[in-house]
C-alpha cells in the first residue's frame, strides 16, 4: 500500500495548473478538502512527504476538470522538473539502461509503500514491475508510462514506447519500454 509520495511528484500538476491562470487555480482549490487546499496554497518542499489520499484527491479534481488527455503533459513536466532541476546531477549519470537499473532505488526514494523492480534490461528494451495499490488509478495506466517516456527522452533515448500490461492480481503492474539510442 502506497501511503506517501514525495512532493516533487506534484511539480507537474502545480506547473500545469499555474500556467492555466489564477482563475483555474482558484477553481481547483475550491473543489478540494481543507487539507488538500493547504497543499496547493502552500506547496511543500520537493523532498517532503505528502499523504497519498491527498495526492489522490488533488489528481481526481484535476482529472475531473481537465480529463485524462492532459496527464501526459502533466507528468512529462514533472519528469523534466525532477531530472533537470531537483535532481539535475542525476541526469548527468543516467542512460536509459541505468534508469531501469536504478528503478528500485528511485521508486523507494519517491514512494512509501509498494515495490519496483527491473525485470529485464537490454539496449533499447526494458521491463519493470511495480507491486502496489493506493495510488490514483490513472497513475498506473497513464501517469507512470508518461513519466517514464519523458524521463527516457531526457536520458537521450528517442522513439520511446511504453506499454502498460494489464495488472495481475490487481496490484502487479508491468511496463515494457522500447527506445532507440
Amino acid at each position: 500500500m502506497v501511503t506517501h509520495v514525495r512532493a516533487s511528484a506534484l511539480g507537474g500538476l502545480f506547473g500545469v495548473v499555474d500556467a492555466r491562470g489564477a482563475e483555474i487555480r482558484a477553481s481547483l482549490i475550491a473543489s478540494l478538502s481543507p487539507k488538500a487546499q493547504a497543499i496547493i496554497r502552500q506547496p511543500p518542499g520537493p523532498f517532503q512527504w505528502v499523504e497519498m489520499p491527498l495526492i489522490n484527491e488533488l489528481v481526481a479534481a484535476y482529472e475531473k476538470r481537465f480529463g485524462l488527455e492532459d496527464i501526459e503533459r502533466r507528468v512529462q513536466h514533472t519528469a523534466h522538473e525532477q531530472l533537470t532541476v531537483i535532481h539535475a546531477w542525476l541526469l548527468k549519470l543516467l542512460t536509459p539502461e541505468t534508469l531501469f537499473r536504478q528503478a528500485s532505488t528511485l521508486y523507494r526514494f519517491n514512494f512509501r509503500g509498494g515495490i519496483a523492480k527491473a525485470e529485464t534490461i537490454h539496449a533499447g528494451h526494458a521491463v519493470v514491475s511495480i507491486w502496489s495499490v493506493g495510488m490514483y488509478p490513472s497513475w498506473y495506466s497513464h501517469a507512470f508510462p508518461g513519466w517514464l517516456t519523458g524521463a527516457l527522452s531526457l536520458t537521450g533515448a528517442s522513439s520511446v514506447q511504453v506499454v502498460h500490461h494489464q495488472p495481475e492480481a490487481g496490484y502487479l503492474h508491468t511496463y515494457e519500454a522500447t527506445w532507440a539510442s
